[in-house]
């Protein structure tokens, strides 16, 4: 085998493996509308992404009909595997968020 067929050989496999390692990421997005918080209707974007390396989940806050920016929260976790789960992290995290 020449050398030139072995260096196309490992890029190929190389470019194998980079693909295969993106196709694992997996990146959710949420939007929950009407979320009440205490006395207050929000509104919340979130977004979760596991790859197998590690995991972020954040979450956006906005006043009614996203009138205004309340701030965000984001963590180095995986929120949840459903809305449900999204939902709760963002609620008990909202005292947390960043303005």
């Amino acid at each position: 085998m020449s050398k030139k067929t072995l260096f196309v050989m490992s890029l190929l496999i190389i470019l194998t493996l980079a693909l295969a390692t993106v196709a694992q990421a997996k990146n959710t997005k949420y939007t929950f509308n009407d979320v009440q918080i205490g006395e207050q209707t929000l509104e919340i974007t979130a977004g979760v992404k596991e790859t197998n390396q590690n995991d972020y989940s954040n979450c956006s806050y906005f006043s009614d009909d996203f009138q205004e920016s309340l701030g965000y929260y984001a963590a180095d976790v995986s929120a949840g595997d459903t809305a449900e789960a999204v939902l709760d992290f963002c609620v008990s995290n909202f005292d947390n968020r960043t303005q």
